[in-house]
């Protein structure tokens, strides 16, 4: 994978490879933010092959967080902590405070 996508590809492959448990979560961020960093450039129809691959990649790091560094898994979180966007009772302003 590395090969074909260079601009993020050699990054998750060092993430897979690693085995010194201190750097295991350096390198899975480092490819999370390469990964990140490639999205905005890709054209949906253009880079479909890619697309798919960085899909893969980031259950790849997602497997490694679980299972490896033994983060608590989404599907094992409740409900109300799972991937619920944080939203305010009413909307902020930022450009009057209240006293």
């Amino acid at each position: 994978m590395a090969h074909l996508y260079p601009s993020w590809g050699q990054v998750y492959q060092e993430a897979l490879d690693e085995t010194e448990p201190s750097k295991i979560l350096e390198r899975v961020h480092a490819a999370e933010i390469a990964i990140y960093e490639r999205w905005p450039q890709l054209d949906t129809s253009a880079n479909a092959h890619e697309l798919q691959a960085i899909d893969y990649a980031v259950k790849g790091l997602l497997r490694i967080k679980t299972e490896t560094l033994k983060w608590p898994a989404i599907d094992a979180l409740p409900p109300s902590k799972a991937a619920t966007p944080w939203i305010p009772r009413r909307p902020l302003n930022f450009f009057k405070m209240e006293r």
